[in-house]
Parts: C-alpha cells; sequence; structure tokens
C-alpha cells in the first residue's frame, strides 16, 4: 500500500485488487480495519451496527478496477477472483 500523506481512493482500490490477486480472496472485515486503521475515516470506518465499512468511494474505484476479475461471495464476506463457473455480475446469487 502506498504510505505516503497523499492516499487516494485509487490508491486503496489498488491496494485491495492487488490483495485478491496475490491471496485469491479478501475478508470484508480484515481489509477495513486495516484501511482504518493504516489511512483514517476517509477510507474506512465502523457503521451503525459497530462493523467496520469501506468507504463507497473506495468501494466504486475497485469494483470498476476488478469489474471482470472479482465477485463479492456473500456467505464468506469476502471479495475473490472470478471463477469460470461463477455467474455474470459482480454478487453471487445464494
Amino acid at each position: 500500500m502506498v504510505h505516503d500523506q497523499q492516499v487516494t481512493t485509487k490508491d486503496i482500490a489498488r491496494w485491495m485488487a492487488d490483495q485478491v490477486a496475490a491471496a485469491g480472496v479478501l475478508d470484508q472485515a480484515a481489509a477495513s480495519e486495516r484501511i482504518a486503521h493504516a489511512y483514517g475515516a476517509a477510507f474506512a470506518c465502523k457503521n451503525g451496527n459497530g462493523t467496520w465499512a469501506i468507504a463507497k468511494p473506495v468501494l466504486a474505484a475497485f469494483r470498476k478496477m476488478t469489474a471482470a476479475t472479482v465477485v463479492w461471495d456473500r456467505s464468506i464476506l469476502a471479495w475473490r477472483l472470478r471463477t469460470p463457473d461463477d455467474p455474470p455480475g459482480r454478487r453471487l446469487v445464494e
């Protein structure tokens, strides 16, 4: 991740995409907590029910960056690399 004072939403989204590419999966809770602690509330914070959430602009940049390669898997609350068996779209139907 970029470690200077000029971090942008695109930098955070790129970090997320790199994590999915390297590990095959990115846990939402762990990612949002790490982003919040490393870069502050502009990029992630605790939501109304006390769980960590990634800022919407970061998610939008991440979705745009990974539209063809990553899906949201609700069953594990994580993003993962798309497989040939995944249906079209960003979210898997349960």
